[in-house]
């Protein structure tokens, strides 16, 4: 495993610097039940993934004070950043969403060298690891199905790119797989107007490719939004109003 910190701001690396990374233990959103009258429990809960923490301990020697203070502060700086922080593993190429929960700095006295253990503890914002590069799925539907594999151990939620040569204010995709399905109406869908049906954060805009807006109003009632079971997928697009281009756009999510 090679370990390195990603922002908006760029890479702290770790190239060279000995390190220690701890990930909790992978553990279900549930609680469980005698069953009444019957061997065995049943499990309550919505079975997501638990809350999950990770711990990163940099062990550094400087030469000095001077090259101490300034590799503290560069870390320092980097984790100020309020950007999206990702833990990397540059050898698989799968990056970790967390958060900040602790910084803690033990150094060890009485050595010619700075030595230091540094601390950081973490809180993930989602539990997984995802792959760092998206994977695509482009499909010219007039109107019909859509086949896709998710590689993933656990479900994939997709952004849902969607083109149109006209106007479409009536569409609907749905994943025959697991009975997920959205139905968006809105007459602002037009050509040279791209949708975006972002399952990851639960909103659909409309792009030009300069400015976005927000239509997430113009979903149905009755629908929520799509995500993409383990194994084969099969999606079906839905419309009176003609075929579109669509790009399944998703990261794919792996425990360890």
């Amino acid at each position: 495993m090679n370990i390195a910190l990603v922002n908006d701001s760029g890479e702290f690396t770790l190239d060279g610097t000995e390190y220690k990374f701890v990930l909790a233990r992978y553990k279900k959103r549930n609680k469980f039940v005698d069953r009444f009258s019957k061997s065995g429990v049943i499990a309550i809960g919505d079975g997501k993934v638990s809350r999950r923490t990770a711990e990163l301990t940099i062990y550094k020697t400087a030469i000095d004070d001077v090259a101490y203070d300034e590799y503290v502060s560069l870390l320092y700086t980097f984790l100020a950043d309020d950007s999206d922080l990702f833990i990397v593993d540059k050898d698989r190429v799968v990056r970790l969403g967390v958060f900040i929960d602790g910084v803690s700095i033990k150094a060890k006295h009485g050595t010619e060298k700075r030595v230091t253990d540094i601390r950081i503890t973490f809180m993930c914002s989602d539990g997984l690891w995802e792959t760092e590069e998206k994977v695509n799925t482009d499909s010219l539907v007039p109107q019909g199905i859509i086949q896709i594999t998710n590689e993933s151990y656990e479900k994939a939620y997709p952004i849902i790119k969607i083109s149109t040569a006209g106007t479409n204010p009536d569409l609907a995709i749905s994943n025959i797989t697991n009975g997920k399905s959205i139905r968006v109406g809105t007459t602002a869908f037009t050509q040279f107007v791209d949708m975006f049906i972002d399952s990851i954060n639960g909103r659909v805009y409309l792009s030009d490719g300069t400015n976005l807006v927000d239509v997430s109003y113009a979903v149905s009632n009755n629908s929520g939004f799509i995500d993409l079971d383990k194994g084969m997928n099969t999606l079906q697009y839905d419309s009176a109003y003609g075929g579109v281009d669509i790009e399944v756009i998703r990261r794919e999510r792996f425990i360890d």
